[in-house]
């Protein structure tokens, strides 16, 4: 949630690029680190659904999705920076 109505949703749905976060950042091994992605998606899907009443993953829920898998983490990072300045500025302009 950024503030002011507005949401966001950062998602990497490919899961090789998930895989290879995971793995550089926890040392896990590749089958431990696929079933708990699935254990975490599973969970965001489950809470998000319960307590928003819509659908995790419909993008119409969101005022600004980013792909992290095609801009990287930094990238993604970067992006978000650059879109909340503009918006901000904007609205105190």
């Amino acid at each position: 949630y950024l503030g002011n109505g507005y949401f966001m949703d950062v998602y990497g749905r490919e899961v090789d690029f998930k895989v290879s976060h995971y793995i550089s950042e926890e040392k896990l091994t590749e089958k431990e680190v696929r079933k708990h992605i699935i254990a975490i998606d599973k969970h965001r899907a489950g809470y998000y659904n319960d307590y928003t009443g819509k659908k995790w993953g419909d993008k119409q829920n969101y005022d600004l999705c980013i792909n992290s898998a095609a801009y990287g983490i930094q990238g993604s990072v970067e992006l978000i920076e650059r879109i909340i300045t503009q918006h901000t500025k904007k609205n105190n302009d």
